[in-house]
């Protein structure tokens, strides 16, 4: 969770995802044209399990582009997310999940569905990897449930107060306050630590 431009896309995919990189990765892409996400094989539909494809760096990574008009778009990603939650062993990114999880017409509708991946994904095993710019209008489950949240800079006296609140001690807001850009507040939370950490800046410029 950060805002524009201090790199959560960039941290998600040179970052986190390469942590899976001999898994089945699904990347649900609402941007369409944005570089830092010009990553997989490129489908229009869920690959599914039996899919050899793979991308230039023999990775199994696909990336779904989401139709922009809402009732397609919308069915396109809950047959992704439906599918890859069922066939189990996958790894999704949403790089903006509040488009995804917002009701109608804003947003696709599909909060249900991602709280099921936070609610018991671990045991299924399936994985959401959830980028968003901002702490409001996310769905609870996803700010409650995840075993790893890292929130950058928010010098807003609200969203800091809110991002406190989402890492579970709102005393961390002047923490937030004060980190910069490319800067992170990383929480792990079975134990409850904290530290902050530096990615990106060796690459200027991104979401």
């Amino acid at each position: 969770m950060a805002p524009v431009g201090n790199g959560k896309t960039r941290l998600a995919v040179s970052g986190l995802l390469p942590l899976w990189s001999r898994a089945r990765v699904l990347i649900l892409d609402v941007k369409g044209s944005y570089p830092e996400l010009q990553v997989g094989v490129v489908r229009s539909d869920f690959p599914g399990r039996l899919i050899r494809e793979r991308d230039d760096h023999g990775r199994r990574w696909y990336r779904v582009i989401v139709p922009k008009e809402v009732e397609e778009g919308r069915r396109v990603a809950y047959r992704c997310l439906a599918r890859a939650y069922n066939e189990r062993n996958w790894v999704v990114y949403c790089d903006e999940v509040v488009k995804l999880s917002r009701p109608r017409p804003e947003g696709y509708g599909l909060g249900a569905i991602l709280d099921q991946f936070y609610l018991d994904g671990r045991y299924r095993p399936v994985t959401l990897i959830a980028g968003t710019q901002r702490p409001a209008n996310v769905p609870q489950a996803v700010l409650d449930q995840p075993t790893h949240l890292y929130v950058g800079p928010l010098h807003d006296e609200y969203r800091a107060s809110r991002g406190g609140e989402v890492l579970g001690d709102r005393h961390l807001r002047d923490e937030l306050k004060r980190l910069q850009r490319f800067d992170w507040l990383y929480r792990y939370a079975p134990d409850n630590s904290y530290q902050t950490l530096r990615y990106g800046a060796d690459h200027p410029g991104g979401a």
